[in-house]
């Protein structure tokens, strides 16, 4: 990790604190951290910043509760998923953008479904990434797109569209999702992009069953940020 990097993950740290300071105590933050109360008001207030040590431990352990509060927001009913809670609470999904974004470096574009862009928009914009999601009708104006196939479960195929002079042979693509289940539509676009792009992996907020991460990750790395049953 390069100086560069080093300090934005430091700010990283700083800022998942500030976050938590607001429904927090000092006295409850150094009891769970370890660290002095002092450091921790220099940490907030933004007079020094963590080391790489200090870093690494701040996110890691933020990163537990965050999983939880990501848990608490999806509501599962039978085969029905609601997920509007989650999608609608920015503070929440850029915590987890600022959490996660150490972990993709180099990354020239993001793509991502309509459901997945409130993520995908603040995790683009934490690791310095263009954005693109997958459009359900080609616009006016844009002269060439890939297009995607989705089938469900019937047999029947909808397209999805992404603007072709975003994705060349050189782009280094992350696809980031709210939600995986069975993981055909997920495997789809993600087959277009490694044949179109430098597909560098794929992140899903929450994974469901763990079959359709399992399938995507035939074709690259996944990382699911919550695993649910």
């Amino acid at each position: 990790m390069s100086r560069l990097e080093r300090v934005k993950q430091a700010m990283r740290a700083v800022e998942l604190l500030k976050e938590q300071k607001h429904r927090r105590t000092y006295e409850s933050l150094a009891k769970e951290t370890g660290l002095p109360i002092t450091v921790l008001n220099r940490y907030v207030k933004g007079r020094v910043l963590p080391n790489a040590d200090k870093t690494q431990k701040i996110i890691a352990l933020y990163e537990k509760g965050l999983k939880d509060e990501v848990k608490s927001k999806v509501l599962k009913f039978h085969d029905v998923v609601n997920n509007m809670d989650l999608l609608s609470d920015v503070e929440l999904l850029d915590a987890v953008a600022k959490t996660v974004a150490s972990e993709f470096n180099d990354i020239d574009l993001v793509v991502t479904t309509e459901d997945g862009l409130p993520f995908a928009t603040l995790l683009a914009h934490e690791i310095g990434a263009k954005l693109s999601y997958l459009l359900e009708r080609k616009k006016l104006g844009v002269e060439d797109y890939l297009e995607i196939n989705i089938f469900n479960e019937k047999g029947s195929a909808r397209p999805l569209y992404l603007p072709k002079s975003l994705c060349t042979k050189r782009t280094r693509t992350l696809f980031v999702d709210d939600i995986i289940r069975t993981g055909s539509s997920a495997c789809a676009v993600l087959q277009t992009l490694s044949e179109c792009s430098r597909l560098q992996g794929g992140f899903i907020i929450v994974s469901i069953g763990g079959d359709g991460r399992k399938k995507a990750e035939k074709i690259c790395p996944i990382r699911a940020f919550v695993e649910l049953k």
